[in-house]
């Protein structure tokens, strides 16, 4: 499945490039900066803070893919930390290349999915709206519920055993 992986990021990585120039052209001056849990604006800020920090956790999204790519090939292992890499490692290192490979390009994808939300959601309360709307704060949600399942089963699954039969 890791062109599953990799066509998501892909996917997600183009969609928030599109969405910060979209807010980079449309949002006003004064936006907001910090959200509560609900989505109440707590502190506002400039346009130009605000796309800073975006396009710095866009950044972390689109990392991912050259990451990915570069461990999917001949990017060295030395400094790579898996769960049992002993066991990985040499014999079953194409597997654990491509393991790795696929949940960056997953991590990735589920960042962007997260900031992507939280940019929409962030441009309807510059817009004059009281609150974060349900379905940013869902879809926000929904990204950093994916990362930490991604993130849990990465370590606690996915790297135990090397796939057998080799």
């Amino acid at each position: 499945m890791p062109w599953l992986a990799r066509a998501l990021w892909g996917t997600v990585s183009v969609a928030l490039a599109l969405l910060l120039l979209w807010a980079a052209i449309a949002l006003p001056d004064r936006v907001p900066m910090k959200l509560d849990a609900a989505g109440y604006p707590r502190e506002w800020g400039t346009k130009p803070g605000l796309l800073a920090a975006l396009a710095l956790a866009a950044a972390c999204c689109w990392a991912m893919g050259p990451l990915a790519r570069g461990i999917s090939r001949s990017m060295s292992l030395d400094l790579v930390n898996v769960p049992f890499k002993a066991r990985w490692l040499p014999a079953h290192e194409r597997a654990l290349r491509e393991r790795m490979a696929t949940d960056l390009y997953a991590v990735g994808a589920a960042t962007g999915w997260m900031i992507g939300f939280l940019v929409l959601g962030t441009a309807v309360v510059a817009a004059g709206a009281a609150r974060m709307p349900w379905w940013a704060l869902g879809g926000a949600g929904v990204g950093m519920a994916w990362l930490v399942i991604q993130l849990v089963v990465m370590v606690a699954v996915r790297y135990r055993r090397p796939p057998s039969g080799s």
